[in-house]
């Protein structure tokens, strides 16, 4: 049976229609010609409660599109782009700020539902970001960088809202879930903190397609080109007999090793989170705005949500009992 009735149901986001179509004999996991089935058009269209519908109703949380050109998606990848192209709404207007809340709505529900991530998540994200950029300039929106709020308490790493919070949550969800492995929780400290020395190592002995080759290009070049030396690092320094704190730039590098694209990239990204985090409070005139501070967050996130689908595929080892 066509699926008009059911896209129809899903463009209303009515879940007994959805409920009525599927019960007619419409197939929720048959592609259209473009290769989306409606439970994929509902991802990217409708709500959580409309998507739970075609879920109830016999939608396969695991089908994947079946595009003629270019990689296929899964669910969470679809809602990684849905996320990235909301960006087209002005920051802090009541429409991203809706469907922000409805990805996230839809990301739990997906995981509730055993749909995986993939590494193509954070490509299809950026992605969404890029097309959101095109939207919002055809339509003359002024773009995060001119329009947004900063974090008011982060001098030195300025990055726009909500590229902050997604960076910090990221990160966040990160270390929760390498804390889950004994082998990642640095010892002899009472509070539980990440053994970064062992993610190191980790991402060392990956083939360099698995984390470096999964990342953007975009991201490689803002990190890996150049002297590999940003962001700066706070180091503490004596001034007249007293300690102050000084931002530096330090190599990506680790000292007495071969330099590594792998480790270069994490040791970045855990300096803008820290950069982000502790900021530079006690002297807005410390370091100049060197204007480029969305471009590394962007970078950032791009690495921790790499890091991320790979925690979540195994890479890291599974979780503790």
């Amino acid at each position: 049976m066509p699926n008009t009735d059911l896209l129809a149901a899903i463009q209303q986001r009515n879940p007994a229609q959805i409920a009525a179509a599927i019960g007619r004999g419409t197939l929720p996991n048959a592609h259209d010609a473009r290769g989306y089935t409606p439970f994929h058009v509902a991802l990217l269209t409708a709500d959580a409660p409309t998507v739970r519908a075609l879920l109830d109703n016999g939608a396969d949380p695991l089908v994947r599109t079946n595009l003629a050109q270019g990689r296929n998606m899964g669910a969470k990848t679809l809602v990684a782009y849905r996320h990235g192209r909301a960006h087209a709404h002005p920051p802090g207007s009541r429409e991203r700020d809706a469907e922000f809340a409805v990805c996230e709505a839809l990301d739990r529900l997906l995981d509730e539902r055993g749909a995986l991530p993939h590494l193509d998540d954070t490509h299809w994200w950026m992605k969404g970001v890029e097309d959101a950029a095109d939207i919002a300039a055809r339509q003359g929106v002024r773009g995060r960088l001119r329009g947004s709020r900063r974090l008011g308490y982060d001098v030195v790493m300025p990055v726009s809202d909500p590229l902050d919070s997604h960076l910090l949550r990221a990160f966040g969800r990160l270390e929760f879930k390498l804390k889950q492995r004994s082998r990642f929780i640095r010892p002899n400290q009472r509070d539980a903190m990440v053994n970064w020395r062992e993610v190191n190592s980790a991402v060392l002995a990956m083939p360099r397609a698995m984390f470096v080759g999964q990342v953007s290009e975009e991201t490689r070049r803002k990190i890996l080109l150049g002297t590999r030396d940003r962001p700066k690092v706070q180091e503490v320094v004596a001034a007249g007999g007293v300690l102050k704190a000084e931002f530096r730039l330090r190599a990506l590098d680790l000292p007495g090793l071969p330099p590594s694209d792998a480790i270069a990239l994490l040791e970045a990204a855990r300096r803008v989170r820290n950069n982000l985090f502790h900021g530079g409070k006690e002297d807005p005139g410390e370091q100049p705005f060197d204007g480029d501070d969305d471009e590394w967050g962007d970078a950032a996130l791009d690495v921790a949500r790499t890091l991320l689908a790979l925690v979540d595929r195994g890479a890291f080892g599974p979780p503790d009992p």
